[in-house]
C-alpha cells in the first residue's frame, strides 16, 4: 500500500511544477496522476500556499522564487570555478540532486568563463532564483554581445559581413569559437544540452536549441548592451553530463558528431536551395550530424533534394540522422532520393 506522506510529497512537487509551468488544470491533473480526491489536491496547495512555496492572486497560482543577486567586476580578475564554489553552490547544494549540482557546475563556469575572458565587459550580473522545481541561473554582462563579436571576428578573418542571425547559426554547430589557441568552442553546444532550458540573448536576436519564447513567463526584450545567459535546470534531473558528452563524443573520435534543430536556426518550412546550402555548411567539421526536425511542419523539395541527395552525394563520408521528422517529412525526403 503507498505512503500517503510519500505520495503527499510527490503530489505536491508534481502540482508546483504544474503551477510554475503555467498550467491552469493543475488541480484536475494531480486528481487524475494520483488517484486523489479534489479536497486533498486542495489542501495539498493551501499548505503550499502557508510554506510560502506558492502564492495566490485573485483565481491564479504562482510557485515563489527564492532569489540571489550577485555582481562581479572583471577587474578583480575573476575566476569562474572560485565563483561558484563561494557563491553559488551554497544555493544549490540543499536543493538539487547530485546530477543536477555536477551539470550546474560545468555549465556556470563555461558560461561564466565566456563572460569574463570574450565579453570585454566591465561589470557581470548573476542571478540565482530557487524553488522545489527547479534552479534558474541568468548571467547578464554589459561587453560588446556575442553575436556583435562574431560578426566581427567573421570580418577581420575572412572579410565578409555577416548578419546577427548568421552569427547565431554559427553556434549551433558546436565547434565555433573567436579564440581559436584557447577555446574549442564547444562549451556553449554541450551546456544547452545538459540544461532543461539555455538561451542566449544579444541585440535583437537569441539563440536556443529549443523554442525558448515559449517557455518564457514575460516576452523577451532586445538587449542593446552586452549578453544574457538564460538558464534552467529541474532540481531532481536524471540525465548524467557524462552521459551528454558520449552522445556526441567519444575518446577516438572527439567531438564527432553534432545537432541541430532545423526550426531554430531555419523555420517551420524550410523550402530552397539556399536554406539547405546555408545548413550544409554547418557540417564541415563533423562526421555525423543529426537534424531534428522537431516543429518543422513540411518542406520544400529543393531544400530536400539539395540537402539528401546533391550535397550527401558529395559527401558519402557524413552520416545524416532525421530525427522528429513528420510523416510528409519522411515522404519528401523519400521521393527526392528515389527519384534520383
Amino acid at each position: 500500500m503507498p505512503n500517503s506522506k510519500d505520495t503527499g510529497t510527490k503530489a505536491k512537487l508534481y502540482m508546483l511544477t504544474l503551477i510554475k509551468g503555467g498550467d491552469r488544470d493543475f488541480v484536475s491533473k494531480t486528481m487524475e496522476a494520483y488517484e486523489i480526491g479534489r479536497s486533498t489536491v486542495y489542501a495539498y496547495l493551501e499548505r503550499l500556499i502557508q510554506q510560502g512555496k506558492v502564492e495566490r492572486q485573485g483565481g491564479s497560482y504562482s510557485v515563489v522564487q527564492q532569489v540571489r543577486d550577485f555582481s562581479y567586476r572583471t577587474a578583480d580578475l575573476l575566476s569562474e570555478d572560485q565563483i561558484f564554489d563561494r557563491d553559488i553552490a551554497p544555493l544549490l547544494r540543499p536543493v538539487v540532486n547530485a546530477d543536477a549540482f555536477v551539470i550546474w557546475r560545468y555549465a556556470f563556469t563555461e558560461m561564466m568563463n565566456n563572460a569574463i575572458e570574450h565579453a570585454d565587459a566591465r561589470e557581470i550580473s548573476c542571478r540565482v532564483a530557487l524553488c522545489d522545481v527547479d534552479a534558474e541561473i541568468r548571467l547578464v554582462d554589459d561587453g560588446i554581445g556575442i553575436f556583435r563579436r562574431i560578426i566581427r571576428y567573421t570580418k577581420e578573418t575572412t572579410g565578409r559581413d555577416i548578419s546577427e542571425e548568421d552569427a547565431v547559426a554559427l553556434l549551433f554547430p558546436g565547434k565555433f569559437t573567436t579564440n581559436k589557441a584557447c577555446h574549442s568552442g564547444e562549451g556553449i553546444f554541450f551546456t544547452s544540452r545538459a540544461l532543461d532550458r539555455f538561451a542566449i540573448l544579444s541585440g535583437t536576436v537569441y539563440f536556443s536549441h529549443t523554442p525558448f519564447h515559449e517557455k518564457q513567463d514575460e516576452p523577451v526584450e532586445p538587449l542593446p548592451h552586452g549578453t544574457a545567459v538564460l538558464m534552467s535546470l529541474s532540481n531532481t534531473v536524471q540525465r548524467k553530463l557524462r552521459d551528454v558528452f558520449n552522445h556526441y563524443s567519444n575518446p577516438d573520435d572527439g567531438f564527432y558528431k553534432t545537432q541541430i534543430p532545423v526550426a531554430m536556426m531555419l523555420s517551420d518550412f524550410p523550402v530552397s536551395r539556399s536554406e539547405a546550402r546555408r545548413l550544409c555548411s554547418l557540417f564541415d567539421q563533423f562526421s555525423e550530424v543529426e537534424l531534428d526536425f522537431d516543429r518543422v511542419e513540411q518542406i520544400g523539395q529543393a531544400f530536400a533534394h539539395e540537402l539528401f541527395v546533391v550535397y550527401a552525394g558529395r559527401n558519402p563520408h557524413l552520416k545524416i540522422e532525421i530525427t522528429h521528422a513528420n510523416r510528409d517529412i519522411q515522404n519528401m525526403i523519400s521521393r527526392v532520393i528515389n527519384t534520383t
